[in-house]
């Protein structure tokens, strides 16, 4: 998976906005300052986790080094979490 087919799915801006809620606003912004898809499992709903890890941009919220987010984030009938 590139970093354009992450931008792209949905289903990983709702992950990342699970994820990190509330650490960085919304969540989704972070999808932005992926600079690596690592890698992924894709996840199914009411089945298994949206697992990921990203090498993520040199920025403001990480500016000394390079930093990972590891991201797992489930959907079931009742929504994300």
């Amino acid at each position: 998976m590139t970093v354009e087919d992450l931008l792209a799915a949905g289903n990983w801006g709702n992950a990342f906005n699970e994820a990190f809620r509330g650490q960085y606003g919304d969540g989704r912004d972070l999808l932005l300052d992926v600079e690596e898809v690592v890698a992924t499992d894709e996840g199914e709903n009411e089945e298994r986790n949206w697992l990921g890890v990203f090498k993520m941009k040199k920025g403001k919220d990480y500016p000394r080094e390079k930093r990972f987010a590891v991201v797992r984030a489930g959907c079931d009938y009742t929504g994300w979490d």
